[in-house]
């Protein structure tokens, strides 16, 4: 009773003084505050039985910012802390002594009162829970100091500067301000720290009783027979946490490191092994999840490795992590070494290492211990000794012969640390033992267990050494995810269906159907959930409700990206991507047609956009999509927001089809009118690359139209240059760079197209002196922030403007006949014009060849390559910011400029050379024209024609290349 008391007393006490501890840590404390922790200090050190009044310890603190508000003078507060200072050093030093006592003297009392029968410690639940917890709370304050000790030094003081008395006016109030005189403020938090902490032993102590509690905590988790209640379990494991998180904090201090830790490392890691057990909590979520897949489908999806410490096995685990890093000169660099050891043998203990069958063992503890060496993969990976070989071995050793456990928990987690483990390099073709080890589980009886070897399959998705072994599982494993997919509505499936059509797309061709229908099937269910959601005229706000919505977005976003990676695979492979057609725009059609699902129209157009342009030529059931299109642009803004990706659609439906485009007087208009949206009703901002997709889409009908249906095309340019000229005219578009010379490449596109039409529509518009004028004398300056097929399209364009001009001879159709207001200039600004537009190309070609050329070096390397290679992986803990250090990076000559962003866009301009296209102009260029065009100049443009038709050479190998790979993997089919 006299225990419970005390334990009462001092329960009521350390919460008032732990809020006020906190408020220590800030600098310039007020005398009320030292007052106050003066008095709470002295009724806790009298310990007189007497309950600390809790409201009443609270009220000075709450009110304290108005009570140092009300401070006289400067002279009175110096003279309260001085005198505060001189009772308040001996107080805490006294409190923390009685606190670093408290564990062991009240625990012995405990023990002392029960005859030493620790069930009857336990089992007195109101006493030993007040116990935990006051021991849990005297954690939370030693953790605070030593965090407070490391991370702010004691410092000497603030200077106070001296100041006069003054009287400020604002309006009709005068406000007077009295004098302050100069001194040195004292950093309390720094010296209590000092005083209290630093300079006295109480580091090291606090160190050892923490030891013991985890001695005492770990012998009750040894003795199931201790059937304590729940609260007093979960009281005991918050306290264990603050023990945990104080030893960890030692790796920072040397004199801890080297007093504590080191001369009792080993006995530390074994109280921090036995802390990782299989608990309580554990069962219940495993419970749980055995009727719940989704919920076991989140847990995977979740990082089992994070670095927060709400858990036991957390604190733990992130407690030998740190131990295992070397980063001080005094820390031990192998004790990471050290820690393995210990690892493996307590591993090594629940296998026969005669027959690799799993002994009975303890499957709580191996469960932690497997927990652990995946949470150590960070640590390990970057020791290379460790990495390359050790590690291969105890994945074989301990980890493989646990896969066969009778305890589903234990399969489950060592299938975790085969999946954070995939990128081991094994030797002597272990990799296959042990990827077809995992194979077996995706057989298991239990969904749990099955789910979980998916989740590890995926990690090998990405390495090429793994190929020939996941082909040989790969349809088992599209079986079961489709399986599984019909039972389990959340985003771990088809998330994993996405990592194997993006890595196997070819090998999975002839299952290809049935996959695309399966994940079209679920992708529409996905839709159709949300937008009952969203119609639902009670929100459901609940956990569960907000958790499934959340899932059902993932899963949307993750579906579209595996029919993508399926579409893509059908590349080479029209008859079978036909096939599949319906089954991708089932769903799509769905999302084009509700507005309130249309937050996923961007994801769902990209894979849209890859299946117009792979299908050639456009199916008519592509075709009935086209008016989806123009309906969600017309009548919708989320249409008008991710119109650069629709006009990317729209130019593949021109280029797969151009003449069933083109003569298609329907798709023109709407392809017109959205244009005309985009360019003119749309203002400027927040629509810059809108405007420039718009402008891609028109311009793409004379690339198209001009060796395919000139004449159809011929028909459109009048309505096409007379809304680029009023989209020039529409208010901002000109403010815009890059929307001025998108707008200008399509009009020179028309002079590239039809030279002498293109000039009877800008003369009838009266535009030709205006426009080539602005061009001569603006655009030089914009050429470096030109994308390559801008300045493609300049060159093709000014070189057939050039040519129109420089045939002069009216019989011809010449400058005079087809631009009667060009001619009539002076000849000083026609020729000013003319040598503008000549530097223009010529700085062109120069940027380009420049590209070309990097362009060509990266073609050959990726010619020269042979078979796969892995994907990169970003690893736990290896951004290194010194790495980034501006000083010392060096500019990379290789680098294509920052405006090549139409790389990916293809047309019929990829197979023109450009430069040889501006040679010709001097076969019918006159006098004048020439003689603007050097020597020097010449021969440089004559370079850059061969470097522009090697690369259009080497694109041409390339594309060999990759089909003559797809024809291998898919013939490896048959």
């Amino acid at each position: 009773s006299v225990c419970n008391a005390i334990s009462r007393d001092l329960l009521e006490v350390l919460p008032p003084l732990l809020t006020l501890w906190r408020t220590l840590g800030t600098p310039q404390l007020s005398p009320n505050n030292l007052h106050m922790i003066h008095q709470i200090i002295k009724v806790f050190e009298d310990c007189n039985d007497v309950l600390v009044d809790n409201s009443r310890a609270h009220k000075p603190q709450n009110s304290n910012r108005s009570n140092n508000a009300n401070s006289k003078s400067s002279e009175d507060h110096d003279a309260t802390r001085i005198a505060a200072d001189a009772n308040l050093g001996g107080l805490i030093v006294n409190w923390m002594e009685y606190m670093v006592g408290y564990p062991q003297e009240f625990l012995g009392a405990f023990m002392a009162a029960t005859g030493n029968d620790v069930s009857k410690v336990v089992g007195n639940s109101r006493g030993y829970l007040s116990f935990v917890r006051t021991v849990k709370r005297i954690g939370l304050i030693a953790f605070g100091m030593s965090e407070d000790a490391n991370r702010n030094p004691p410092q000497s003081g603030k200077v106070i500067k001296a100041k006069e008395a003054k009287i400020t006016t604002k309006g009709n109030r005068k406000t007077f301000h009295a004098p302050v005189a100069g001194s040195v403020e004292l950093d309390t938090s720094s010296w209590i720290t000092q005083q209290c902490w630093v300079a006295g032993t109480l580091p090291t102590r606090f160190a050892q009783v923490w030891l013991q509690w985890l001695q005492w905590v770990t012998q009750q988790a040894n003795k199931p027979e201790l059937d304590a209640e729940l609260d007093v379990k979960a009281a005991q494991r918050k306290a264990s946490i603050q023990a945990i998180r104080y030893i960890k904090m030692g790796i920072t201090s040397q004199a801890l490191y080297t007093e504590i830790i080191m001369p009792n490392f080993m006995e530390i890691i074994t109280l921090l092994l036995g802390a990782l057990y299989y608990n309580e909590e554990d069962e219940a979520m495993y419970q749980d999840s055995a009727s719940d897949l989704q919920d076991f489908c989140i847990m995977l999806e979740e990082d089992a490795y994070v670095m927060n410490e709400f858990t036991l096995r957390q604190a733990s685990s992130n407690c030998i992590a740190a131990f295992a890093v070397a980063t001080k000169p005094y820390h031990d660099s192998n004790s990471i070494m050290r820690i393995l050891e210990a690892l493996n043998s307590a591993l090594a203990a629940g296998v026969d290492s005669a027959t690799g069958q799993e002994l009975s063992g303890n499957p709580y503890l191996t469960f932690g211990y497997l927990h652990l060496l995946g949470h150590l993969k960070a640590q390990i990976r970057k020791r290379q000794e460790i990495w390359n070989g050790p590690v291969e071995q105890a994945l074989l050793t301990h980890v493989v012969p646990r896969l066969q456990s009778s305890h589903i928990f234990v399969k489950i987690k060592a299938l975790q640390v085969c999946t954070r483990y995939a990128r081991v390099p094994f030797t002597n073709g272990n990799l296959g033992n042990f990827i077809g080890a995992i194979a077996t589980m995706v057989k298991d009886d239990d969904a749990r267990v099955r789910l979980a070897a998916i989740d590890a399959m995926c990690a090998f998705l990405a390495l090429a050494a793994a190929r020939p072994h996941l082909k040989l599982v790969l349809r088992s494993l599209v079986d079961e995810c489709l399986s599984l997919m019909e039972r389990v509505r959340c985003a771990f499936i088809p998330s994993c269906l996405q990592y194997l059509c993006e890595g196997y797309g070819v090998e999975l061709l002839p299952v290809i159907g049935r996959l695309t229908h399966g994940i079209s099937q679920q992708l529409c269910a996905a839709l159709f959930e949300v937008k009952a959601e969203i119609d639902a005229e009670v929100v459901d706000e609940s956990e569960k409700a907000q958790q499934q919505s959340e899932q059902n977005g993932i899963s949307i976003i993750a579906n579209c990206d595996a029919l993508y990676h399926l579409v893509t695979a059908c590349d080479h492979n029209p008859q079978l991507l036909a096939s599949i057609v319906p089954d991708v725009l089932r769903p799509f059609q769905l999302l084009f047609t509700t507005p309130d699902l249309y937050t996923f129209l961007e994801k769902a157009t990209d894979t849209l956009m890859h299946l117009i342009y792979l299908t050639n030529p456009v199916t008519q059931e592509l075709w009935d999509f086209f008016p989806h299109i123009y309906n969600v642009v017309m009548n919708h803004g989320e249409g008008i927001d991710c119109f650069l990706e629709l006009a990317n659609c729209i130019d593949n439906y021109l280029s797969n089809s151009p003449v069933a485009f083109i003569t298609n007087p329907e798709a023109m208009r709407m392809t017109l009118e959205m244009s005309k949206k985009i360019l003119i009703d749309v203002p400027l901002s927040d629509s810059e690359r809108e405007k420039v997709g718009a402008v891609q889409v028109l311009g793409g009908m004379f690339h198209q139209g001009k060796t395919t249906c000139p004449d159809a095309v011929a028909a459109y340019v009048p309505d096409i240059l007379g809304l680029v000229m009023q989209a020039l005219q529409a208010k901002g578009n000109a403010t815009s760079t890059k929307v001025k010379i998108a707008l200008v490449s399509t009009i020179l596109d028309a002079y590239w197209f039809n030279p002498v039409l293109a000039a009877q529509v800008l003369e009838n518009a009266g535009a030709t002196v205006f426009v080539f004028q602005t061009v001569a004398s603006t655009f030089p300056q914009l050429v470096p922030v030109m994308s390559t097929l801008r300045r493609k399209q300049f060159i093709l364009g000014l070189t057939s403007f050039l040519q129109l001009f420089a045939a002069t001879a009216p019989e011809a159709g010449g400058g005079a006949a087809a631009m009667p207001s060009l001619a009539a200039l002076p000849q000083d600004s026609q020729t000013q014009i003319v040598s503008g537009l000549i530097n223009i190309v010529v700085a062109c070609i120069v940027a380009n060849t420049k590209n070309y050329s990097i362009r060509c070096k990266r073609l050959e390397q990726g010619l020269a390559e042979e078979g796969f290679e892995d994907i990169a992986e970003f690893e736990d803990g290896d951004l290194d910011l010194d790495e980034f250090d501006d000083d010392d990076e060096e500019e990379d000559d290789d680098d294509i400029d920052d405006n090549c962003e139409d790389i990916d866009y293809s047309s019929p301009l990829d197979d023109i050379c450009e430069v040889q296209f501006f040679l010709g102009l001097t076969n019918v260029a006159n006098q004048g024209v020439l003689s603007l065009i050097t020597a020097g100049t010449m021969d440089d443009i004559t370079t850059a024609a061969q470097v522009s038709n090697n690369l259009i050479g080497l694109c041409k190998q390339m594309e060999a290349k990759e089909k003559a790979i797809h024809t291998a993997r898919s013939a490896e089919l048959h």
